[in-house]
């Protein structure tokens, strides 16, 4: 009983270790995705469900993606404290008249640590977590302002050799309020948008541990984690010639707390921008350079954010790529 309480113990170690630079109520299945991806949103503060204009919009709100006009690609990898390690690869492509389609790849993953028993003797077992996502997207713009979208992940678990696989789905919507269908051309407003995303619908993670006894002598059990249902929304606001961007978030995760995100964006000369946001109890700030030519788009940008709960500050990096 006591080994099998110590394999429930790496379950839950798992579960939280991922999250717990972000979110104060940390836990459940995929935690790791509350850390947030690209440098410029989390320079932002981690506010992006009214914005999600680039590639990266399909792990925020999907619907985001059907405002491409360049096709977009971004990554980004991080080595954490903890020996935590998290990247993802995001693309997206636009398909048909005023729709794209999406793919992306998200790792996490922890550095091996040792077993050991009930009395706290090492077992000589190198024990292990990752976690890899694949993820498909289809957004699609319906009129001059509504849009919708939705993201199908893939997930794949493994834990000291114990590996589960689910599936669930994101769906998102979005209004977008412009010059073009709302405001005045000499608006102080250039744009505001709206958008609601619900996620992890359907899912469930069984890790079985019959094998991983059984190659000890035990017997194991079979235990089911069900994906936590999300419900967010966010209004952003871009203005000053789409020189300066404000965002708010508000998220509502089950069994946890609701949460508010805001921040920032001010652009210099469509070269420089500046970023500032709090999520969390954790103040964010961050830049990017971003330089277009012809037939493509270069960008780098850069986040730091503030440390919590004893953990060292993030650091990330984000390379971005756009192209006709």
């Amino acid at each position: 009983m006591k080994k099998i309480i110590a394999i429930f113990m790496i379950l839950t170690l798992a579960g939280t270790s991922g999250a717990l630079a972000e979110d104060g109520n940390a836990g459940g299945p995929a935690a790791f995705l509350k850390l947030g991806f690209s440098a410029r949103v989390m320079g932002m503060g981690g506010t992006y469900l009214a914005v999600s204009d680039d590639a990266t919009g399909m792990f925020y709100n999907p619907a985001g993606l059907a405002q491409l006009k360049w096709n977009s690609a971004s990554a980004s990898y991080r080595h954490m404290d903890f020996d935590r390690k998290f990247g993802y690869v995001a693309f997206g492509v636009q398909a048909l008249e005023e729709a794209t389609v999406a793919g992306g790849w998200i790792h996490a993953s922890d550095g091996n640590f040792v077993g050991r028993d009930n009395e706290g003797t090492p077992t000589g077992d190198d024990l292990s977590y990752s976690d890899n996502t694949i993820a498909l997207s289809f957004a699609k713009k319906f009129g001059d302002i509504f849009m919708v979208g939705a993201t199908g992940k893939y997930f794949i678990s493994s834990i000291a050799g114990i590996t589960s696989n689910t599936v669930t789905f994101d769906v998102g919507g979005m209004a977008v309020l412009d010059k073009l269908n709302f405001f005045e051309p000499d608006a102080f407003l250039d744009v505001v948008r709206v958008g609601l995303v619900a996620e992890n619908l359907g899912g469930t993670h069984r890790f079985n541990t019959g094998d991983f006894w059984a190659e000890r002598g035990e017997i194991g059990v079979a235990q089911d984690e069900d994906m936590l249902l999300g419900f967010k929304g966010g209004v952003s606001a871009l203005a000053l010639d789409s020189t300066t961007l404000v965002s708010v978030d508000f998220r509502k995760i089950e069994d946890h707390d609701i949460k508010i995100y805001a921040g920032g964006e001010y652009v210099f000369n469509k070269l420089v921008a500046l970023r500032a946001g709090y999520a969390d109890e954790r103040l964010a700030f961050g830049g990017g350079i971003s330089k277009t030519f012809i037939y493509y788009r270069f960008k780098l940008d850069y986040a730091f954010v503030t440390a919590i709960d004893g953990e060292a500050p993030d650091h990330l990096f984000t390379i971005g790529f756009e192209f006709r």
